[in-house]
């Protein structure tokens, strides 16, 4: 399990985006599985319509830090796909819920190899259509399922991506931490300040230099300034962050194009407008021409007001922009037969 990460957990709120929370959803059948990947097992719930199948059926890929199976946008997505004819399977990633193993020393090809092993569980299954199981990533599994789905491509009937990147980890992290200052009203030298302390600490990782010394001084200088409790919580351990950075040297400089590039089934990549951490203008052109490139069936979804949860915007809510889910329903029903 985590330890120095799990302490001081609120600094991926700052680095990439995540929301721990606990939601179920009424009217399906739920079984617990168990499903070996790595040498560890993962924990996860498959929820079923009524009826005895074979179903479609969709597996949510969590995003970024410590996820487990009640996510909740992922529990809200749940209920609104079972109650439309899918299974769906939410799970904990490693060391979370009923996961073994850490999540902070996991690549994202071996997160990619859980996936895959979770798929082929489901495709042994009677009550499951070996031919109709798909992926839906969201955030940092806009990353992970593509790659899934790229070493898969005649397994997977169909891939979602909910407001994933075509940059790398590292480019992301600049991107969301300049635009998240620039929506929050500071002007362009305070966000360019705030860009060249991220850059230092990457220049850190990559040199493999991840000192606590070397990072309180960088946090230190950079502390006094207006934008800093937005970058960075103001409880931030130095130990905590000293951990996140060694786990975003195994991710940081992962190339999503070409793995894009290599998917052939259909794809719709969704895009909130408002986003703060996945900028739409440099992302979701890169995204489609790099998809286009394998898949004949492409669409890109952009949602008005929507933010990274595909929430509406300056809100709270755990519910969905306007037209987000319909827009989705309309895209899998004319792909995927119930």
């Amino acid at each position: 399990m985590v330890n120095s990460l799990g302490r001081s957990i609120a600094i991926l709120a700052a680095w990439i985006p995540w929301v721990a929370g606990c939601a179920g959803s009424e009217g399906s059948v739920r079984e617990e599985i168990q499903v070996h990947s790595g040498g560890n097992t993962l924990g996860g719930v498959l929820e079923l319509p009524p009826g005895p199948g074979p179903h479609p059926t969709i597996v949510i890929v969590p995003g970024s830090g410590p996820a487990t199976r009640e996510f909740p946008m992922y529990a809200e997505l749940a209920r609104h796909w079972v109650s439309r004819g899918f299974a769906v399977l939410r799970y904990d990633k490693r060391g979370t819920g009923a996961s073994t193993g850490d999540w902070t020393r996991e690549t994202f090809r071996e997160r990619a190899d859980d996936v895959l092993a979770l798929t082929a569980h489901l495709r042994g299954r009677k009550d499951i259509r070996a031919d109709g199981v798909g992926l839906c990533g969201h955030s940092q599994g806009g990353w992970i399922a593509p790659l899934a789905a790229s070493s898969r491509p005649d397994e997977l009937a169909f891939l979602v991506i909910l407001a994933g990147a075509a940059v790398t980890p590292a480019e992301q992290d600049l991107s969301s931490t300049r635009h998240r200052l620039l929506r929050s009203g500071f002007d362009d030298a305070s966000a360019e300040e705030a860009v060249a302390l991220k850059r230092a600490l990457h220049a850190l990782v990559r040199q493999g230099k991840v000192e606590e010394a070397e990072v309180a001084r960088l946090l230190e200088g950079a502390s006094r300034n207006a934008w800093y409790p937005q970058v960075f919580p103001p409880d931030l351990k130095v130990d905590a962050l000293c951990s996140l950075m060694r786990y975003l040297g195994l991710i940081m400089d992962h190339a999503p194009r070409p793995v894009l590039e290599r998917i052939s089934c259909p794809v719709l990549a969704v895009f909130g407008e408002a986003d703060p951490f996945v900028d739409l203008s440099e992302n979701a052109g890169p995204m489609e021409e790099s998809l286009r490139r394998g898949s004949r069936d492409v669409t890109i979804l952009r949602v008005p007001g929507a933010g990274h949860r595909l929430e509406p915007a300056g809100t709270n809510s755990s519910g969905f922009a306007a037209g987000a889910l319909e827009a989705l329903d309309a895209w899998l029903d004319a792909r995927v037969k119930r």
